[in-house]
């Protein structure tokens, strides 16, 4: 992996650090300490994610028995239409379905579909997501990670599955925001998983080629990385969400928040050769080295997995699957816009980010 930022404060970027969580079903969900909580079950969250990460890195040792098994579980998961249950082992035995749940599943499958070089994996995942076509729901990142599953589709060429397009177009409504103002947003507060929002919102606006979507979106994104970065690092919104006014820092940080930055940096990145982004990702990933609110590392050496949470006086040290899949996601979003950036000849040695929190958007 080329260098980053924390230079060998980070690990290699592979699936490997799954292998202790996945069984003959898919990932476990949960782990006290860095052992695997065999009751907790597996959770249709991470099998989405888990799938998109397989299919993403599919030279990777583990990228194919991970992608199988959450495939599998995800079809088992499904319920009609555009619905998944949350999880196998839900509280009370019942069989409720998730609208956050359903929305990475598709993002998952939509990823399979695209790019799994596997034809049983790629031919299992365009029947399914044919079935899911017809999602729709009011919250906006499931909304989002639907948009970015079928964007991945209808992008990958050939001949998408009928209605596909159409969810695009569906589910993007409502993730675009208004510039005038401190407050470009379409929530009152941030909440969890932000950057996914604007990531979706290039996605569609890129597949249209719409220069005046993309900006408005790059604006926005500029806020929020403004908004999660204090001086020479990156400081994610916390668990409890934030709002105008509210002090910073704060905790319980998640690696999630790490994951889905990255990833809309990589997109930003990727559609405007702009290395400022290049930089956002590797600020992102320099807040699992210790490059983060606290000064501590957020990874287990003895594992390569990513501890749960940041907390304001330590660290919550259970390794669940989200953290895990988290690091991975975002020592890949590094290793992509490594080698990006050393192809049109620039170093891929970027300098941490400094940045101005809450600066506006339009700036």
């Amino acid at each position: 992996m080329a260098p980053t930022a924390c230079g060998d404060r980070l690990p290699a970027v592979t699936l490997a650090p799954l292998r202790a969580l996945l069984d003959d079903v898919a990932l476990i969900e949960h782990s006290v300490l860095a052992v695997p909580d065999l009751t907790s079950g597996h959770c249709t969250d991470d099998a989405g994610r888990a799938l998109a990460l397989a299919c993403a890195m599919p030279n990777d040792a583990e990228a194919r028995p991970v992608a199988e098994r959450c495939l599998g579980f995800l079809c088992e998961m499904h319920v009609r239409g555009g619905q998944f249950r949350l999880r196998d082992r839900p509280p009370g035995g019942g069989a409720a379905t998730s609208d956050d749940a359903s929305g990475r599943a598709i993002h998952g499958i939509g990823i399979a579909a695209a790019l799994a070089p596997w034809s049983a994996v790629s031919t299992s995942a365009r029947h399914l997501f044919a079935d899911v076509v017809d999602f729709d729901t009011p919250h906006l990142r499931a909304r989002a990670h639907a948009v970015l599953g079928a964007a991945a589709v209808t992008a990958a060429g050939g001949r998408p599955p009928p209605g596909t397009r159409e969810l695009v177009d569906r589910l993007v409504v409502g993730l675009d925001v208004a510039l005038a103002g401190d407050w470009p947003w379409p929530e009152p507060r941030l909440s969890y998983g932000n950057a996914i929002l604007v990531e979706a919102r290039l996605a569609a606006a890129s597949l249209r080629d719409d220069a005046r979507a993309i900006e408005r979106a790059l604006r926005v994104l500029r806020w929020l990385v403004g908004i999660e970065t204090m001086p020479g690092h990156f400081s994610p919104t916390p668990v409890g969400g934030w709002g105008p006014g509210e002090p910073r820092p704060g905790f319980d940080q998640q690696p999630i928040e790490a994951w889905t930055l990255a990833d809309a940096a990589l997109r930003a990145f990727e559609i405007t050769g702009d290395t400022s982004w290049a930089t956002t990702v590797h600020s992102a990933a320099g807040w699992f080295a210790g490059s983060n609110d606290t000064g501590v590392m957020m990874w287990d050496p003895s594992t390569g997995r990513a501890y749960d949470g940041l907390q304001r006086h330590g660290v919550n040290r259970n390794e669940g699957a989200e953290s895990a899949l988290a690091l991975v996601g975002t020592l890949r979003a590094v290793e992509r816009v490594d080698a990006s950036v050393a192809a049109v000849g620039t170093s891929s040695r970027i300098r941490p980010q400094a940045g101005q929190r809450g600066a506006p958007a339009d700036g």
